[in-house]
């Protein structure tokens, strides 16, 4: 204990009598030394990462260099260590996105056979999506074929089977564009980013140039048939059902709507006669004509397509009501079954047979309009008849 500490202790004693004093311990006289800090043991041996900074020397795009890339809206990519940005084949995946695999390992794009040209449009194929959708509007429009319903499937089909090479080999082109220009590895990986991928804005860019191109192909071949070959092709009556009720309730009053561009020969087998020559100036289906050494029509044939009947049967029966007071008689000839009714109406004798296919019916018609000529007329239709069949 200090002098100056013992004398104090000393007052105090003589000052209380009453109060008895601990005097200090031997802790208390303990002199605190302060602690050491404790020590930091550095490991030399970890891996230290360096901050390069960007400096304006000329990158060398010949070997690999390593780097990460950060995208727009803060979306990380992976470091492309190991990516070597002068080559095609170690961009192309970055260029297409995360479905390269579909793209490379599979040979039909569900997605482009139920979206057509405008698939293309939304991986940025614009060439390729007009072609398609010119294509598909032309071949839907234009072909006149029994089986045209078939047409866009066929279209689309072969889009979806071409689509993953033609993209493909699109994303090389455009990626050796961008290596050709010699530019820094990050710069070639932005540019395959925002190159690459899909864009939906692009799919509105394809609707508004479908409607230009359906717009000019309608100009051109007149609009009032593509809304005759659409509503034969596509029937939008939407219930058949109430189309054949309707017609059993409908009287045939001597009306038939024709088909003004009905092309027989895609439905039909004929085989022509060297004395019935074809008018070639007939656009309603088939019309052959057999003339007398004068040059006077003496009997023809004609067939046609008819638009305002759905039921054969009901037809058939009506008609044949109509002209001759009695029920037809149904016949088959090479797998073709045909309703037949004939007889003499006003100065002419008519042969007249109607069958269907397909919801559609058609109408042959053998008239004579010389009776010095009905035996020969009528055995020449005869040898004409029995090589009638569907395609």
């Amino acid at each position: 204990m200090k002098d100056d500490e013992l004398q104090e202790y000393k007052k105090q004693i003589n000052s209380n009598d009453n109060v008895i004093m601990t005097p200090p311990s031997a802790e208390d006289n303990k002199v605190v030394e302060p602690k050491p800090e404790p020590s930091v043991k550095v490991n030399n041996d970890a891996p230290q990462t360096a901050v390069v900074e960007n400096t304006n020397a000329t990158p060398n795009t010949d070997r690999k260099e390593p780097y990460k890339y950060v995208a727009k809206n803060n979306i990380a990519i992976p470091e492309y260590n190991e990516v070597d940005t002068t080559k095609v084949s170690d961009l192309i995946e970055l260029y297409v996105g995360d479905k390269y695999s579909k793209f490379a390992n599979t040979n039909f794009n569900i997605w482009a056979f139920l979206f057509g040209g405008l698939y293309f449009f939304y991986r940025k194929m614009i060439l390729y999506g007009i072609v398609e959708i010119l294509a598909f509007t032309v071949c839907t429009t234009c072909i006149e074929s029994e089986y045209s319903y078939l047409v866009p499937f066929l279209v689309s089909g072969l889009g979806a089977f071409l689509v993953n090479d033609l993209y493909l080999n699109h994303c090389r082109q455009k990626i050796q564009n961008i290596i050709n220009k010699n530019e820094s590895p990050d710069v070639r990986i932005m540019k395959c980013m925002k190159s690459g991928g899909a864009s939906i804005g692009y799919v509105f860019l394809g609707l508004f140039l479908s409607f230009i191109l359906f717009g000019l192909i309608a100009f051109s071949i007149g609009i009032d048939r593509i809304m005759k070959e659409i509503n034969n092709k596509f029937d939008f009556s939407f219930n058949i059902k109430n189309d054949d009720e309707n017609n059993k309730n409908e009287t045939f009053n001597g009306m038939l709507i024709r088909n003004d561009s009905f092309k027989y020969e895609n439905i039909f087998n004929i085989q022509e006669s060297n004395t019935f020559k074809k008018n070639e100036t007939f656009t309603k289906g088939l019309s052959l004509i057999k003339k007398d050494e004068e040059g006077n029509k003496v009997c023809e044939i004609n067939l046609y397509e008819i638009t305002n009947y759905k039921n054969v049967d009901t037809l058939a029966n009506q008609m044949s009501e109509y002209y001759y007071k009695k029920a037809p008689i149904k016949i088959e000839k090479n797998n073709i079954s045909w309703y037949e009714f004939n007889g003499k109406f006003a100065s002419s004798y008519s042969d007249i047979h109607l069958t269907s296919k397909n919801q559609k019916i058609y109408e042959l018609i053998f008239t004579i309009q010389n009776n010095a000529y009905e035996t020969e007329c009528q055995n020449e239709y005869n040898e004409i008849f029995e090589t009638i069949s569907f395609k």
